[in-house]
């Protein structure tokens, strides 16, 4: 993948490789979270994308924008109620 970050290898790692490491995980971990919150609202996310990778990458990007613009819209208030029901 063209944007993909990897953590350095556990061995013998000087103190801005961990510290790379470790901002790394944070972000990670963060995105998963976001990427959850999108997935309970977008059913086509609850299984496999059956498209080509570039497809499928764009399906994701459009999802994410639609998503922006609905907080935008109408707050996050309103993304709490969603995700209730």
């Amino acid at each position: 993948m063209k944007h993909l970050l990897k953590p350095y290898g556990r061995s013998d790692l000087d103190v801005s490789s961990e510290y790379f490491n470790k901002r790394l995980s944070r972000a990670r971990r963060t995105v998963e979270c976001a990427f959850g919150i999108i997935r309970s609202k977008w059913q086509i996310l609850d299984k496999p994308i059956l498209t080509d990778i570039d497809h499928a990458d764009k399906i994701v990007k459009a999802i994410c924008v639609l998503h922006n613009v609905i907080i935008d819209r109408e707050g996050m208030e309103h993304n709490k109620k969603r995700r209730k029901i």
